[in-house]
């Protein structure tokens, strides 16, 4: 019984997922399909952790000025070139002059782990709200590097875990959206992004917080724990690139 029910939730789980990943290369399809099978559902069905650590490494340093109110400390804007290589090799880029800000993470998680912008893991945070906000790669890939980047600035396994428990059941998930521009149109153009956004009771995750630190379960499990206790809710009109840039350009 177990393992059906661990089964089901892996197929329900890496449905959206899938999607988010290959939505944004149709060109790559088949390859992608197979590397988040190999990736992330196969792991899962055999119990296995989903991959192996590594070492990640920061690639500049952070440079921010304050832009709010003094001694607020919850926005900022960034003055050089940040970036992050993850376990798997992969270059994550955040350009100087992005405004970057701590809504991201979870203020239930600030007591255990820091303040996002003035605690130890603010290299890692800047990585996450600046993806979360450009949306430029899948969101579910998004997460799992803030998680490496949080243990690269040395946060403890387990507080990286809250962490990533934390944006994985609070924060707004996208999907890119496929259409055709006109009626006469035959291939299909981005139209934007689908917003979901995602919620959990605080009684259940106050419950997951303490599983986590006490049983320090691996990221999947921690996944398919989660993946069916949160609720989620599609905003009825859809993000467009434009929409940030505007908002950008007020400030």
């Amino acid at each position: 019984m177990c393992n059906i029910r661990l089964i089901i939730s892996t197929v329900l789980l890496c449905k959206p997922i899938l999607v988010a990943y290959v939505s944004h290369s149709e060109l790559t399809i088949h390859y992608t399909l197979r590397k988040w099978l190999l990736f992330c559902c196969v792991p899962m069905l055999i119990g296995a952790s989903g991959w192996t650590p590594s070492e990640g490494q920061f690639l500049g340093s952070v440079v921010a000025q304050w832009i709010d109110a003094e001694g607020d400390h919850h926005k900022m804007r960034l003055l050089n070139d940040f970036g992050f290589t993850d376990f798997k090799g992969k270059t994550w880029q955040v350009p100087k002059g992005v405004l970057i800000d701590d809504s991201s993470i979870p203020k239930a998680l600030w007591v255990q782990v820091g303040s996002p912008l003035t605690g130890p893991y603010r290299e890692a945070v800047v990585l996450h709200n600046y993806y979360c906000n450009y949306k430029k790669e899948p969101w579910f890939l998004v997460h799992r590097m803030f998680y490496e980047a949080c243990l690269t600035a040395g946060l403890p396994e387990v507080k990286a875990k809250l962490l990533f428990a934390g944006v994985f059941a609070t924060s707004q998930r996208w999907l890119p959206v496929y259409g055709k521009s006109g009626i006469s149109a035959t291939t299909l153009t981005f139209q934007g992004y689908q917003l979901s956004n995602v919620s959990i009771s605080e009684v259940e995750f106050k419950e997951a917080e303490e599983w986590i630190e006490m049983k320090n379960p691996s990221l999947d499990e921690i996944v398919i724990r989660l993946h069916c206790l949160i609720k989620a809710k599609k905003e009825k009109r859809l993000f467009k690139p434009n929409d940030l840039n505007n908002a950008v350009s007020s400030n």
